[in-house]
């Protein structure tokens, strides 16, 4: 199997794994949307944006560090690495929670108005420190490419998940509280497996010298990091200054949806390929073959995001009460900058590969300060839907800077031509799908009534007589109108599928071998009649 076969196979898996170890809080979603409203729904994420600020610091910067250290060092130190990095990532986090532990009431209330919250904070805090050691741990899956463990660790996280916010949300109404509980527990699951898999495979071994290099490579990153993450998320703050908790709420809800893309296409399949990235990156025909896989990445992101952007309206309608509805139109524009950041995070590949980490860190900071001022100044101006075209602009710029500066380290030769189709492409066809009633209303109101009579048959009645089921089907009754157009939408939407043959035009010998062989068929089959 090709190397480009395997990155594409592992990302599925880790694609999959992803969605599983997220799956918990879509599930959840419906009921924290009425369980908590708007107001604590905004609590929740200023919550964890506050602590996000110590997580950003470790998420990226370790991970490719790590990677990169690891295929430097020749093979009779390869074990060195992960041990080095598990002791580094474990001593940094543990230093970092002291202080905001101590000040958290004085945090809780300068972001919530509220000290009372500060066991929130503290709950944050640990979640924090319990994940940062296993994503260090879970590095070594990456290396050894071995990511159906991955997969299998976030299928019990979200089972356990799903069980431990029923119980505590629903079933005993501890509140937010029981949220934050439950990421504990599922977190230290995950932790204690990737540690123990680690360290049996690797030892935990401590070498200063490669500590030093993990360091030199990993500290330059942190401030562009965290002045992007400062950026990223300083509208939830002017927007609870400027707007209040019920536009916080609303917001997150918006910024929901698009991070899918992250979540199903952007890292997993970063995961996989970065490591063969920094494989072939020496070789002749490494520059051409990263740039044609960015073609096929680019496919896969806005294949994603018209499936999102075409359906996020009629989703919020069937999952969440009407005072989140505004939050459509505000998700359909962050997709765009999700996928703008996605491509970023893969075309910067020269400033990695060349170690050239203090260029990212410093266009990621003036881009992050320039976000702060035009969050402010669009939110006071246009409120709510301020905060996303300000994220967009910014995300464009250092989408288009940041690639002019690695081309500069390492050319890559991109498809320029395919890129254009495909971009053309998607937003037309989410403009007419969203803009133009492809189908009229009456035939989705037919197959709306078809799913009525489904939910109306002898067998769910049964169900629900037997099963205590009646309030499930009750509502899926009442959006059944909803369900028929997020049906309909999905298949048109799905047309996107075609422009695979932009980015593989070796697949209509495909589909001309397709249609010699049913030809072939048909001439048997007239013979044998």
């Amino acid at each position: 199997m090709s190397y480009k076969r395997q990155a594409i196979r592992h990302s599925a898996v880790y694609s999959l794994a992803n969605l599983l170890g997220r799956l918990a809080g879509f599930v959840m979603l419906p009921f924290y949307s009425r369980i908590f409203e708007t107001e604590g729904y905004g609590i929740i994420a200023l919550v964890d944006t506050t602590v996000g600020l110590l997580s950003i610091v470790f998420s990226t910067g370790v991970h490719q560090s790590i990677l990169k250290i690891y295929h430097e060092e020749s093979d009779d130190r390869k074990s060195l690495v992960i041990g080095t990095a598990l002791f580094t990532v474990w001593g940094l986090s543990l230093l970092c929670i002291p202080l905001p532990v101590i000040a958290s009431p004085w945090l809780s209330d300068l972001i919530l108005n509220d000290p009372k919250h500060w066991i929130l904070i503290v709950l944050a805090l640990l979640v924090f420190v319990i994940d940062m050691g296993g994503r260090s741990a879970s590095a070594f899956l990456i290396i050894r490419q071995q990511s159906l463990l991955y997969s299998a660790v976030n299928l019990l996280q979200l089972i356990v998940g799903i069980l431990l916010n029923v119980y505590l949300v629903i079933y005993l109404r501890v509140g937010i509280v029981g949220v934050f509980i439950s990421s504990i527990i599922t977190a230290s699951i995950g932790s204690l497996v990737f540690h123990f898999e680690a360290v049996r495979k690797y030892g935990l071994h401590y070498d200063s010298q490669i500590r030093k290099k993990i360091i030199r490579f990993w500290f330059p990153l942190i401030p562009g990091e965290l002045a992007a993450y400062i950026g990223r998320q300083s509208e939830r703050f002017i927007m609870k200054f400027i707007v209040g908790l019920n536009g916080v709420g609303i917001l997150e809800m918006a910024y929901k949806f698009p991070p899918l893309l992250n979540i199903i296409i952007t890292f997993p399949f970063l995961r996989a390929w970065q490591t063969k990235c920094l494989e072939i990156g020496d070789q002749p025909d490494g520059p051409r073959e990263i740039a044609t896989m960015f073609t096929f990445y680019l496919f896969l992101l806005l294949f994603g995001g018209v499936l999102l952007a075409a359906n996020i309206s009629t989703v919020l309608k069937i999952m969440t009460p009407p005072d989140f509805w505004p939050a459509a139109r505000i998700a359909q524009v962050d997709i765009v900058t999700t996928i703008a950041y996605a491509a970023g995070s893969y075309l910067i590949f020269g400033l990695l590969y060349t170690k050239n980490t203090k260029a990212i860190s410093s266009v990621k900071s003036v881009a992050a300060i320039g976000r702060v001022l035009c969050s402010y100044i669009f939110i006071s101006l246009y409120g709510i839907k301020g905060a996303v075209f300000s994220a967009l602009l910014m995300e464009t710029a250092f989408l288009l800077y940041s690639f002019r500066l690695s081309q500069r380290a390492y050319n890559l030769p991109l498809e320029y031509s395919k890129i254009v189709i495909l971009i053309s492409f998607a937003v037309g066809l989410v403009l007419v799908i969203d803009v133009t009633p492809l189908v009229p209303s009456s035939l989705i109101a037919s197959i709306a009534n078809l799913m009525t009579g489904l939910l109306s048959c002898k067998i769910v009645a049964y169900l629900c007589q037997e099963w205590h089921a009646y309030k499930f089907f009750a509502v899926l009754n009442k959006h059944v109108y909803n369900i028929a157009t997020l049906l309909v939408n999905c298949c048109f939407s799905s047309l996107f599928g075609v422009s695979i043959l932009v980015v593989k035009p070796d697949m209509f010998r495909w589909t001309d071998a397709i249609k010699a062989k049913i030809i072939s068929f048909r001439n048997a089959i007239t013979i044998l009649r």
